[in-house]
C-alpha cells in the first residue's frame, strides 16, 4: 500500500472539487483523481488513480440528440491500495465525449495500457495492450464526474470499473 499516492489523489481530488468555478470549460486541459475496483486474471484491488487530459477538439450542434462532440487524450497512473495484488498501470488513451444534454455525456476511448508488474506465466506475450472503455458523464461546473468501465488487456485478463473526478482548467 502506497500511503503517499494515497493522500495526494485525495488532496489533488480534494482541491478541484473545492476550486470548482460556475464557468464550464469544455476544451482544454484537466485534471482528475478515481476510485477503481481492477479485477485482474479473477483477484481483484482497489486501486487510486491520477489522471491528466487535453480536449483538442470540440464541435458544438444544435441538435436536440447531440449538442456537443469532444475529441482528446488521457493519461493515467494507477495503483492498488487493497485487494490480493498490489499492481500499477499507466494508460495512455484518445477519449471522445457525446454530449447529450448540457450535463450528461458519454465517453468512448480507446488506446494502449502497461501493467509493468505483471509476470505472464502461461504465456509469451507482452502485458501491454491496446485496450478501450466506455463510460457515463455528468459535468458540474469547472469540473466532471464519470462512471467508466475499462478493458485494458485481453491477455492477462483484466477489468477495471473506475468512478473519477476531473477539473477542466
Amino acid at each position: 500500500m502506497n500511503i503517499k499516492f494515497i493522500t495526494l489523489s485525495i488532496l489533488v481530488s480534494s482541491v478541484l472539487s473545492a476550486y470548482s468555478s460556475t464557468a464550464v470549460a469544455d476544451n482544454g486541459v484537466y485534471l482528475g483523481a478515481g476510485l477503481s475496483n481492477l479485477d485482474l486474471d479473477g483477484d481483484s484491488s482497489v486501486n487510486v488513480s491520477i489522471t491528466t487530459g487535453y480536449n483538442f477538439l470540440k464541435q458544438s450542434f444544435d441538435s436536440a440528440d447531440i449538442q456537443a462532440l469532444t475529441l482528446g487524450v488521457e493519461v493515467q497512473y494507477s495503483d492498488s491500495i487493497s485487494g490480493t495484488d498490489n499492481v500499477n498501470n499507466y494508460s495512455i488513451f484518445t477519449a471522445f465525449r457525446a454530449y447529450i444534454s448540457d450535463l450528461w455525456y458519454f465517453k468512448v476511448k480507446y488506446g494502449y495500457t502497461d501493467f509493468p508488474d505483471i509476470t505472464l506465466i502461461k504465456s509469451d506475450a507482452e502485458n501491454s495492450h491496446i485496450g478501450a472503455g466506455i463510460g457515463l458523464g455528468y459535468r458540474m461546473n469547472s469540473g466532471s464526474f464519470e462512471l467508466e468501465y475499462v478493458y485494458p488487456n485481453k491477455t492477462i485478463d483484466a477489468s477495471i470499473i473506475e468512478f473519477s473526478y476531473k477539473y477542466h482548467f
